[in-house]
């Protein structure tokens, strides 16, 4: 027998094995067994001695009842802290406002201050200034009472010039309200002198006089500002004037602010007399 027939011979003999064993497998025999009888209750008794025809019924047995079971109680919530839920786009809305407020009210305060301070230190310079012109218009005061003293008394620091023709006497002869050229004193109207205190300086020529005819007699004293070239820059009646003719006065002052003088470093201020004298 060859090989090959060997192996399908055990080939065909496993199939058939495992076909029986399917068979079997499924195939059951089901056995009915009839049911167990019933037993037969019978009373023993519990006791040694009893009477009676029945059976007692049995007592009764009362239940006790079961204990409840305890409910736990419900778990309660407790308060977990939850993190507090905020706007943040308002907040910062707010916080931003009220910065800006903050800014703006210290900026106020800022400026109100840088105001209040200026306005006091100007008040301190009005005050200073005030002070210093008033003590200025002092000196000064002092200063021209000082000459006019000397001028009315004859002595003081200034410098008067005189001309003339006769054999005595001081000022400039001629006539005050007449023509500035000398020897024009003789004639009608009033005569009389001028004369000047300005420090140290020096009258160029001589002291304009007066244009006016006006017949009077007395002093006009003519106070004058003088700057450093020699210039009358301004012109008053000062103190002293006992003639109140107003032509008589606007003339001295006219003839005043023509005058003269020498340079000096600074404006200085000094005084003009003029005496008229009916003749």
């Amino acid at each position: 027998m060859s090989k090959k027939s060997e192996t399908y011979g055990a080939l065909a003999a496993l199939l058939a094995a495992l076909l029986l064993f399917l068979i079997l497998f499924f195939c059951t025999i089901i056995v009915r067994q009839d049911a167990d009888p019933e037993g037969v209750e019978v009373n023993f008794g519990d006791v040694l001695e009893a009477s009676g025809l029945y059976e007692p019924a049995p007592a009764e047995v009362l239940e006790m009842p079961s204990p409840a079971e305890a409910t736990p109680p419900a778990p309660t919530a407790q308060n977990v802290e939850q993190p507090l839920q905020t706007q943040d786009l308002e907040e910062s809305l707010a916080v931003k406002e009220a910065k800006k407020a903050e800014q703006k009210r210290k900026a106020e305060q800022r400026a109100a201050e840088q105001k209040r301070l200026e306005q006091e230190r100007l008040e301190r310079e009005r005050l200073a200034e005030e002070k210093r012109q008033a003590e200025e218009k002092a000196r000064q005061a002092a200063a021209i009472s000082n000459r006019a003293k000397g001028a009315f008394g004859g002595a003081g620091s200034g410098t008067s010039a005189s001309e003339g023709t006769a054999s005595s006497g001081t000022g400039n002869e001629g006539n005050p309200l007449g023509t500035e050229s000398k020897n024009k004193g003789v004639g009608g109207g009033s005569g009389g002198s001028a004369s000047f205190s300005l420090g140290n300086r020096k009258i160029n020529g001589t002291i304009p006089r007066p244009s006016d005819n006006t017949q009077v007699s007395g002093k006009i004293v003519v106070e004058i500002t003088v700057d450093a070239s020699g210039n009358v820059i301004a012109a008053t009646i000062g103190q002293g004037t006992t003639i109140a003719e107003a032509s008589a006065r606007k003339a001295a002052l006219d003839a005043a602010k023509r005058a003269k003088f020498t340079k000096g470093e600074r404006t200085e201020i000094g005084i003009i007399t003029y005496h008229f004298k009916l003749e």
